[in-house]
């Protein structure tokens, strides 16, 4: 009996001390809960970051794939894969011994139409441009001897504004023309003696033709004064101071001198004309060398054709055909890559496409590196026409890395983080701690022991999701992390 009341008296015990430790329990957390022993987060200021990742493809900054133009027998291959070539650089070569032959004679056939060219242009500034001006020169001494000498012995006073002839005319009419048209002539000759003295100075044809022009003004206004004065003789009568001897030496002076006029103007316009038409001949000329230098450019482009050259300075990835061997102008026969940096292709989804925009930077890593080692680059194009890829809107992006890196293969994996946006002293909060109410935002706050409610202006989430406060909260002050408690 005794055992059975210490056994009950143990079992009441126990119960009263586990309902104990509970009671004290909920006590302690009603005590912690109303004196403010609640999880906070201290607002601090920080680097606001956004940041897009996407998966690309290592891409040469140019390739290119060549073919011949023209079929034909490969006759050298210069380079080989995985050569360093430059800008011009001969790589493969046909056969062209058919072209370069005919090269060489459109050359020969270029060369002779320009000597021909020279020639005509040497001859007209030398020997027929000579010979024009001595006739010009000639034909004012012979208009100087027909009109000074030979009409000068006719009159008493030649030289003066009104002259008198030596002998009588039957006509007075015709005296009197005679007479006073001598001193206009005269000042005519002298003009023309200084018209006369830039007449070196003339280089063609066309600045000759005035000079010539003049001459055969003067030339013909003094044979039509001869004229005059021939059938004024007709009509002389002799006199005390002139026999018929004088009348007859007169006449014969003047038929030698018209005869002198006459020959100088036939030998201007025989002199003249040889210049103009090698003047008309060099134009021809000129088209014919036109001519053979198309031939020969021609010729140049035909075997430029037989020869495959780097467009630019990269490295040879590849060469399909072998020496001896007959291509044709449809099939790949060379491939060539840039030596600049390498760039970096990606598909933006059409949801992050409108955080990029050109020279925004990024961090690469290449999977053939592994994570540790990271590359940088940047934006440089954004094709601003869509392209599907499984069924998703995407934009082609392309980035170059800031540094050549000779370890870099072109078809290399890249993972790329780019930097949209990146701003310091942002206050930012986990999204956890925002809560709705009225359709507007907040927070609590914790100002000593007492929690307030606070209205906040919230902005864009961060690269790991956390959101920026624009306006509500200021640095060092406690949100608290639960905001339902």
């Amino acid at each position: 009996m005794k055992k059975i009341k210490s056994f009950l008296k143990a079992v009441f015990i126990k119960k009263w001390f586990i309902w104990l430790i509970v009671i004290i329990a909920i006590v302690a957390f009603l005590f912690l809960k109303g004196n403010g022993a609640v999880e906070t987060i201290e607002v601090k200021k920080s680097d606001f970051t956004r940041e897009v990742s996407v998966v690309g493809t290592v891409i040469p900054s140019q390739e290119t794939n060549m073919a011949f133009e023209m079929s034909g027998r490969v006759t050298a291959i210069y380079k080989k894969v995985g050569d360093k070539v430059s800008e011009g650089d001969q790589i493969l070569a046909l056969e062209s011994a058919d072209i370069r032959s005919d090269l060489l004679k459109a050359r020969a056939d270029y060369d002779g139409e320009v000597a021909q060219l020279n020639k005509l242009k040497n001859n007209n500034a030398t020997t027929d441009l000579i010979s024009i001006k001595n006739e010009i020169q000639n034909a004012r001494t012979v208009v100087d001897d027909a009109f000074t000498i030979k009409t000068g012995q006719l009159f008493e006073n030649p030289d003066s504004r009104f002259p008198d002839l030596k002998f009588n005319v039957s006509e007075s009419a015709l005296e009197k023309k005679i007479e006073d048209g001598r001193f206009p002539i005269k000042k005519a000759l002298e003009t023309w003696s200084e018209q006369l003295k830039d007449i070196d100075n003339a280089k063609d044809a066309s600045e000759l033709n005035s000079y010539v022009g003049i001459a055969k003004q003067n030339l013909n206004q003094t044979l039509s004064y001869l004229n005059s004065i021939s059938y004024a003789l007709s009509l002389s009568e002799t006199s005390n101071s002139v026999t018929q001897a004088d009348l007859d030496k007169y006449a014969g002076d003047i038929s030698t001198a018209r005869t002198s006029i006459n020959k100088s103007l036939s030998d201007i316009n025989t002199a003249f004309e040889k210049v103009s038409t090698n003047t008309q001949d060099i134009p021809y000329q000129e088209s014919r060398v036109a001519s053979a230098l198309a031939n020969v450019q021609k010729m140049e482009a035909q075997l430029s054709k037989n020869v495959i050259r780097a467009p630019f300075s990269g490295v040879l990835t590849k060469i399909d055909t072998e020496l001896g061997e007959i291509v044709g102008t449809t099939n790949s026969a060379v491939s060539v890559i840039s030596d600049n940096a390498f760039q970096i292709e990606t598909f933006v989804p059409e949801v992050n496409i409108k955080d990029l925009k050109l020279g925004d930077t990024a961090t690469v890593k290449l999977d053939a590196f592994g994570k540790d080692e990271v590359f940088d680059a940047k934006v440089i194009t954004i094709e601003p026409a869509q392209t599907l890829r499984d069924g998703v809107s995407t934009y082609k992006t392309k980035f170059e890395f800031n540094q050549k890196d000779e370890r870099i293969r072109s078809g290399m994996t890249a993972n790329v983080v780019i930097t949209t946006e990146k701003r310091g002293n942002a206050v930012l909060i986990s999204p956890t701690v925002i809560y709705k109410k009225d359709g507007f935002d907040y927070v609590k706050v914790l100002v000593g022991k007492t929690v307030v409610e606070k209205q906040v202006t919230v902005g864009s989430f961060d690269s790991i999701g956390n959101r920026e406060i624009i306006s509500g909260l200021s640095e060092g002050e406690k949100v608290l992390k639960n905001p339902n408690n």
